[in-house]
């Protein structure tokens, strides 16, 4: 049986994580959920504490109503996330 993370009512169906510098694993999730409107779609950004892993905590969300926003939303957040981590050319070495 598959376990299927829920929260607000969303099903998290993708997950990007990462480790963050707090050394506390951190992801951006992309959540889909069936409302009497239709669907809806949310990203965030994510924590989950080391020392309580089952205490995950959801922020900075940004809502859409169609899949397209939401999926262009979630990947521009990865892109910088990822860009932020790049090393800095003008730093050396």
């Amino acid at each position: 049986m598959n376990n299927i993370e829920i929260n607000e009512g969303y099903a998290i169906v993708a997950a990007e994580f990462y480790e963050h510098e707090d050394g506390e694993e951190h992801a951006v999730v992309l959540g889909h959920m069936w409302t009497r409107l239709g669907a809806q779609y949310v990203t965030w950004e994510r924590t989950r504490p080391l020392a309580n892993p089952d205490a995950c905590s959801y922020f900075w969300g940004h809502y859409f109503d169609n899949d397209t926003a939401a999926r262009r939303d979630y990947h521009e957040r990865l892109m910088v996330h990822y860009a932020n981590r790049l090393p800095n050319p003008n730093e050396g070495c």
